[in-house]
């Protein structure tokens, strides 16, 4: 039964500060709702036979926000296509099979189970649910079915799922896998909130709700939810500004290896021409290493960036400084004059937050000067 929350490890899956045992541990009901709610949006490919949901790979997922569930139950419905081909939802069509050609009904599409489910009942003595801790009758097994492969049908089929983020000439946003480096994941919430802000510039918009899987085929990795709050798409100016300053910030954080590299190169490595100078390998580990700390500070202010102004982002820069230092004595121990002036110089580096100032368009004086 444990199979249906993504967050447990369950079967053969690495063995962190919890785990389930098959047959052993189970889940309440309001939790095996709770699983089957998310088996349309988030489930992956299971092996044979077990094809992932419409999505495929989980997105990024991004929901508008209302001060009520009536309000945003109508912003969502806003943020759909104007079209009149809705279709049919899952539970009034249970054998919903998906068109192998042209566009996906939007609540077909939003409903369509991947996974065909039937819930064993209730058995044996109370005890904890392994999700929740809710102590009652557990539902300890289940048939979790595969429906067959999908992935020859979905050569010609059309669908646009209203609730996701779509970057870099129409492509899906997917979370990083924060596995695959330590800092994959750190920036994720600057990379996803500029996309918000670029491509969502005339939509109703207060605050918005992402949710992420961050996953490979059958196994979960890193779930993450946050709430961003959004600026009013008609002060177009501010939204420009806000939108430069992320792309900034970005831009700075993955180039602090880099001035680090560039200010523990000799003299002599840097006359080095035309061959490029020696890389010094430790400042990049290092820094990926302090990323998502710096990273996880600095985003728990969004609020406050995203409304305040240039002085804001300075303060979010400084957040560098007291672990620099840090690294300063690390990367560049002994006590010759040339070894404290690197310390000093990698101290103080920190994002350049600052607006570059234009260069004056004066004109130069003419040739030949004064006749």
């Amino acid at each position: 039964m444990n199979y249906l929350i993504h967050e447990i490890p369950t079967g053969s899956n690495v063995w962190h500060f919890r785990h389930s045992l098959d047959k052993f541990d189970g889940l309440c009901r309001p939790c095996c709702a709770v699983g089957l709610l998310r088996l349309p949006v988030f489930t992956t490919q299971g092996g044979s036979g077990k094809s992932p949901g419409i999505n495929a790979k989980p997105p990024v997922y991004v929901i508008p926000l209302g001060l009520s569930l009536a309000e945003t139950l109508r912003l969502s419905w806003r943020s759909w296509p104007q079209e009149s081909n809705l279709g049919t939802p899952a539970w009034e069509k249970p054998n919903l099979q998906l068109p192998k050609t042209g566009d996906v009904p939007m609540l077909a599409g939003l409903t369509w189970l991947p996974r065909r489910v039937w819930l064993d009942d209730p058995k044996g003595r109370e005890a904890k649910c392994i999700y929740c801790a809710r102590e009652e009758l557990l539902i300890r097994r289940c048939i979790f079915a595969g429906i067959g492969t999908t992935k020859s049908d979905a050569q010609g089929r059309v669908w646009h799922d209203p609730h996701v983020i779509r970057h870099r000439k129409g492509m899906v946003m997917t979370p990083s896998n924060a596995l695959d480096a330590c800092d994959a994941a750190a920036g994720e919430w600057a990379k996803i909130t500029h996309a918000i802000l670029n491509g969502e510039q005339g939509a109703e918009r207060r605050k918005v709700w992402v949710v992420s899987f961050a996953s490979r085929q059958n196994k979960y990795f890193e779930a993450k939810e946050f709430e961003i709050p959004l600026i009013s798409a008609t002060d177009h100016q501010k939204l420009r500004h806000t939108i430069t300053e992320i792309e900034t910030w970005q831009n700075e954080a993955e180039r602090l290896s880099k001035k680090i590299q560039k200010i523990l190169r000799s003299p002599e490595e840097t006359r080095q021409k035309p061959s490029p100078p020696r890389e010094h390998t430790e400042a990049r580990p290092m820094v990926a290493a302090l990323r998502p700390h710096v990273e996880a500070k600095v985003s728990a202010k969004l609020d406050g960036l995203l409304a305040g102004g240039e002085h804001d982002w300075e303060q979010a820069a400084n957040e560098y400084q007291p672990i620099m230092g840090a690294v300063a004595r690390s990367l560049s121990p002994g006590y010759t004059s040339a070894a404290v002036e690197r310390r000093r110089q990698v101290a103080s580096l920190k994002p350049n937050m600052r607006p570059i100032a234009k260069a004056s368009k004066r004109p130069g004086p003419k040739k030949g000067g004064d006749k």
